[in-house]
């Protein structure tokens, strides 16, 4: 291959990468025509999961995802982390441009880690009705920043996810 092939070959992968997009898992289906909000339902468990589209999406994000159960809904925060180097967070807090704050403390063995690519650490939080209040009332500010932390931290602006996530939040499983 010559030198003016290898780099249009380049330049084209790098200009077409943008036009890919991440793919709807085919076991979730919308709940209804236009609907942002996904469910799969577990027969095993018995369960059925709501997830909104723009999670199913992007990974790296925080999210808000509902599991109905018979008659129980319960409401679920996730906090991801992806980088370099660990931070071993043990706090999530929020804080809004009202003063409004919210504190999640997490014990660091309920969290999931992956050193594959980078490294990455998760949690998965079972929400309390006050809990998933106060976040209603915390993301429905103009300006939200979440601080995971431990030993080290990481800031994130909650921008693109505050939808989402106010939307699952407020979402009743039917």
């Amino acid at each position: 291959m010559n030198y003016k092939t290898m780099i249009f070959t380049a330049l084209s992968m790098v200009m077409f990468s943008g036009c890919i997009q991440p793919k709807i898992p085919d076991n979730y289906k919308a709940i209804a025509p236009q609907s942002k909000i996904y469910k799969t339902y577990d027969k095993f468990k018995d369960t059925t999961f709501y997830r909104h589209e723009y999670s199913l999406k992007n990974y790296n994000i925080p999210e808000v995802y509902v599991v109905k159960d018979q008659d129980k809904i319960g409401y679920r925060f996730v906090a991801r982390y992806a980088g370099e180097d660990w931070i071993f967070f043990t706090k999530i807090y929020f804080v809004n441009d009202e003063g409004d704050r919210l504190l999640f403390t997490v014990k660091s063995y309920n969290k999931k880690t992956d050193i594959s690519y980078g490294v990455k650490e998760s949690i998965d939080i079972l929400l309390s009705e006050q809990q998933r209040k106060q976040l209603i009332k915390v993301l429905s500010s103009s300006d939200v920043t979440m601080r995971l932390e431990g030993k080290y931290y990481k800031e994130y602006k909650i921008i693109n996810t505050k939808q989402p996530m106010l939307e699952m939040l407020r979402y009743e499983g039917k």
